[in-house]
């Protein structure tokens, strides 16, 4: 490509991807997802509100990490509580992406590799659907693309000064994803000790290098580090929260190497950090600091996994090929739910399935190259082993996949030439043996990363795989539904709430609580005999639940049955003696309690 041109593809790879994100925010705009918070989502909201009404520096030290709240709350403090407007900066935000990956491809590797890199990038649809939420993930994938862009630019010249930027860069990177914190000290140790970070100079210049990339993170880190001192006393880099995720990630009721939450945790980030403190209270028999909770959750779970070596390793096994594995594993909102209301994300662009096949495609070809691709391979590397030991997210890959789209970019381009080494040249020149070997290796790939194929049964995807006779995994966006239904419901939308949660008893019946809320749905709406129906379902699911024994016993009552309903409070009081209400019903209705 002649160099004038170079001005001309970041600007066409920013159009391309603005305009598809563009596109998303005006098909989604009145999604009920778009319009509604809930979880993460709400949590964000709310300290971005207290944030824009003053209350800049917070109490007591930071659970999650602060950088998003703080950018949110600066946009509500400017604009007013406007999470459409923020959403739309998002959207713009997440357009530069392509032009920080490209720019740094081109400058270490190649022209052909940007431009492979920086269209992935483009086109990459899980990063349009978080860029279109209130949520951190966005901000993930935007700064640690910056950070490796600038060290892509500091690896090309020759002062200082683009070190001690690199390393700010990658500081508030940490500010926004903490496992990064573990990346600075492994990239650190290679400009230190790796001859091609600084090629054609002396030991000392990079052990310098080094120092001033680990100086230029500890200015950033080292502020929020004096703030939790000033209001908690404790000295903390960034969050207290790092125990409470690693047992997340290594408890006895992990069974995916997900997010399955231990039976005390309530599955909202609201009430989060309260209920492992008062669990840690109750293990322990004594009260701790934000700190001392940390260490003891860390310790809780190295003790679960010293106890349970064979168990950890087939979680961590699990774990792996969930970071590697094509299906988007939600957390707050599903994709492959919420692509019912949001058709662009419905348009087959690039997706995991088809960029980590060729990540690492691009790893094997690369190993070997030095500089900033041996850079990206560290980065990716350290980063990934730092999610695996926890739990792992689709959202939590996002940070990942800059250095991916660099090495796809890598994997193709040099397909292609093999392509053309064995096919395209003169007959006496022709090897095909390379773009062979390159072609079984991505399609090994594509076998791991892809199979079993895990979406949802209606997914065209799923349905093709099953002609096929491919191995398969169903998926079912239950939560969405559910958390639908119950927002629904708050908002006095009855149907509207029914048809959600009917729809997540669907796909998971043997959930209680999925029948506990339509329950309350039907029974608010008349439907007293198919309330009745769903509360009896969860007694069957959960027999120990008194308060479902209770509202059984009411909705007897009202449909003229007190024969069922005395049964019914006197279930409810067998499992719970303390329940007054219940040994009310069974007064008035004139039978003493057992």
């Amino acid at each position: 490509m002649p160099r004038r041109t170079h001005g001309r593809a970041p600007a066409l790879l920013f159009g391309v991807a603005l305009a598809l994100r563009l596109a998303h925010l005006v098909t989604v705009r009145h999604s009920p997802f778009f319009t509604r918070l809930w979880l993460d989502l709400a949590f964000f909201d709310d300290w971005a509100q207290q944030i824009a009404a003053g209350h800049w520096l917070g109490s007591g030290l930071f659970y999650q990490d602060p950088l998003y709240p703080y950018f949110l709350g600066t946009l509500y403090a400017i604009f007013g509580h406007k999470p459409a407007l923020a959403v739309t900066v998002q959207l713009v935000l997440g357009a530069l992406v392509p032009v920080l990956i490209f720019d740094a491809v081109r400058r270490s590797i190649g022209r052909a590799e940007a431009w492979v890199a920086g269209l992935l990038a483009a086109l990459y649809v899980p990063s349009i659907f978080y860029e279109g939420l209130v949520l951190k993930s966005w901000m993930d994938t935007l700064l640690a693309a910056a950070a490796l862009a600038c060290l892509a630019f500091a690896i090309e010249r020759r002062s200082r000064a683009p070190w001690a930027i690199t390393g700010l860069v990658f500081g508030i990177a940490c500010l926004c994803r903490g496992n990064l914190i573990l990346v600075l000290p492994a990239l650190a140790a290679w400009i230190a000790l790796d001859p091609s970070a600084l090629p054609a100079r002396r030991r000392q210049d990079r052990w310098k290098a080094a120092a001033v990339f680990v100086a230029g993170a500890a200015l950033v880190l080292g502020v929020t580090a004096v703030r939790n001192r000033a209001v908690s006393g404790e000295w903390v880099l960034t969050t207290a929260q790092a125990g409470q995720n690693f047992y997340l990630g290594n408890h006895p009721w992990n069974l995916r190497g997900e997010c399955d939450p231990p039976p005390f945790l309530r599955t909202n980030p609201k009430y989060e950090e309260a209920d492992f403190t008062a669990e840690a209270r109750r293990r322990s028999g004594r009260e701790m600091t934000a700190r001392e909770r940390s260490r003891f959750w860390f310790h809780e779970g190295l003790s679960w996994i010293r106890q349970n070596p064979d168990r950890w390793l087939h979680l961590t096994w699990l774990k792996f090929r969930n970071f590697w594995g094509a299906y988007e594993i939600p957390d707050n909102i599903d994709l492959y739910v919420y692509r019912e209301w949001a058709p662009v994300l419905r348009v087959p662009l690039a997706d995991y399935g088809m960029v980590a096949p060729l990540a690492l495609l691009g790893a094997a070809f690369a190993w070997r190259r030095p500089g900033w691709v041996r850079a990206l391979l560290v980065f990716l590397g350290v980063y990934m082993t730092a999610v695996v030991a926890f739990f792992v997210l689709s959202r939590y890959r996002l940070t990942a996949l800059p250095a991916m789209f660099a090495l796809a970019g890598i994997g193709a381009v040099e397909c292609w030439r093999r392509y053309r080494l064995g096919f395209l040249g003169p007959r006496s020149q022709r090897r095909r043996k390379p773009f062979v070997v390159a072609t079984l290796l991505w399609l090994a790939f594509a076998c791991f990363v892809s199979l079993p194929v895990r979406l949802p049964p209606d997914d065209p995807a799923f349905k093709l795989a099953k002609t096929f006779h491919l191995p398969t995994r169903e998926e079912k966006g239950t939560m969405e539904h559910f958390n639908l239904g119950v927002i629904y419901a708050k908002e006095g939308n009855l149907p509207a709430a029914e048809e959600q949660l009917r729809r997540a008893a669907e796909v998971a019946p043997e959930e209680p609580r999925v029948r506990l809320e339509l329950g309350k749905v039907l029974a608010r709406g008349g439907k007293t005999a198919e309330a009745i129906a769903s509360y009896r379902r969860a007694a069957e699911l959960e027999p120990g639940n008194a308060t479902t024994f209770h509202v059984l016993g009411i909705l007897y009552k009202r449909m003229g049955e007190p024969g069922e309903a005395r049964r019914a409070f006197e279930q409810a009081l067998a499992l719970d003696p303390r329940r007054a209400d219940s040994r009310r019903e069974l007064d008035a209705m004139g039978t003493s309690a057992p």
